[in-house]
């Protein structure tokens, strides 16, 4: 049985965040019979180092198309500058008939959309649509995504971001003090503040309790 062929479009693995989290963990628990080829197509940087790497990424993935069987196109989705990378790329997928899995991971694609002409945004509904499949995160996003792009809402999956859970838990019953740790970015959007605040408002002497920020 010949496997299944995938070329995968996102964030370059180097980079940090959920994104690429998300990749190494499909890369990481690919079944056997599943191929990926990853491609960035973005990386931190100045702007002639992003539009360097996704030069490479473009050229990378066409010869890719034009050399290697290719069964299925996953492009990672998110917001500002990925949505003009990834419509690049749904577009020269459609035009060599290819299988496409849209990967929305973007918290403000809804307010970036909000922002664009009304051509621009019937542009994206007539090429998302034709997509094959499309990955939301929640029912919300789902409920967004379907009437705004105009898709076929059996072609829209909801799958939350998945984690790796260990291998052992520590044992914690007979632990005096517990440590919080918090792995998102600081900022508003990720409730590191609202957790700073719910931590202000515990009752002292509860608990000896501590916020770490890795």
């Amino acid at each position: 049985m010949s496997k299944l062929k995938v070329a995968m479009l996102g964030d370059s693995l180097s980079h940090n965040g959920g994104i690429v989290t998300v990749e190494k963990l499909i890369l990481r628990y690919a079944p056997p019979e599943v191929e990926i080829q990853h491609i960035a197509t973005h990386e931190a940087g100045s702007m002639a180092h992003r539009i360097k790497l996704f030069g490479q990424g473009l050229a990378a993935f066409l010869l890719r198309l034009l050399r290697e069987r290719t069964d299925l196109v996953h492009i990672h989705l998110a917001d500002g500058g990925s949505i003009l990378r990834k419509v690049i790329i749904a577009v020269i997928a459609l035009l060599f008939q290819k299988a496409i899995l849209i990967h929305t991971n973007g918290p403000a694609f809804h307010i970036t959309y909000s922002k664009l002409p009304k051509c621009i945004q019937q542009c994206l509904s007539w090429i998302f649509s034709r997509c094959h499949g499309f990955i939301v995160m929640s029912q919300s996003w789902k409920d967004f995504y379907v009437p705004n792009l105009g898709l076929d809402e059996k072609r829209v999956y909801i799958l939350p971001n998945p984690i790796e859970l260990p291998a052992e838990v520590p044992q914690r019953s007979n632990v005096d003090k517990v440590s919080v740790v918090f792995l998102g970015r600081i900022g508003q959007r990720k409730g590191a503040f609202d957790l700073i605040q719910a931590f202000a408002h515990l009752p002292s002497g509860l608990l000896d309790l501590s916020l770490i920020h890795i």
